[in-house]
């Protein structure tokens, strides 16, 4: 199974495992992408979870899609006809209970050893509002 590794600005490097058989249209091309830096956004409309509306955006099927993320899950939204106009794509990664208005395509989950890690992150950002992060392919 593969892994991406997502660096934080203040130091932190929380590893995640991808969904390779689950939804692999998604898998690539979020792999295709990497490296890119990322601003996430806290979001609490839907749950302890973040996000960005600003990209990338992968033009993919839908796969294992669900508006119910685990804690620790990272899905992409797809472009699709009933898309608002201007739509960039969206990135979002769930640190705690989540239900979300629109499905993602999951297609990652952050290791069960750096979930603490990732909850931290997401409640810093709860009261910072946005920082960006790196996301890369495991070396």
């Amino acid at each position: 199974m593969g892994e991406i590794r997502v660096h934080t600005p203040k130091g932190e490097t929380l590893s995640a495992e991808l969904y390779e058989e689950e939804a692999p249209e998604p898998c690539r091309a979020f792999l295709a992408l990497l490296p890119t830096r990322i601003r996430l956004f806290h979001a609490r409309f839907a749950g302890e979870e973040v996000f960005t509306e600003e990209g990338p955006l992968l033009e993919v099927p839908l796969e294992n899609a669900s508006s119910r993320l685990e804690v620790g899950e990272m899905g992409a939204f797809a472009w699709s006809p009933r898309s608002p106009k201007g739509f960039k794509g969206g990135i979002i990664v769930v640190y705690g209970v989540a239900s979300l208005i629109g499905c993602p395509n999951v297609f990652s989950r952050v290791v069960e050893r750096d979930l603490g890690t990732l909850r931290e992150v997401g409640l810093r950002l709860w009261k910072k509002s946005a920082e960006e992060f790196l996301f890369e392919k495991e070396s």
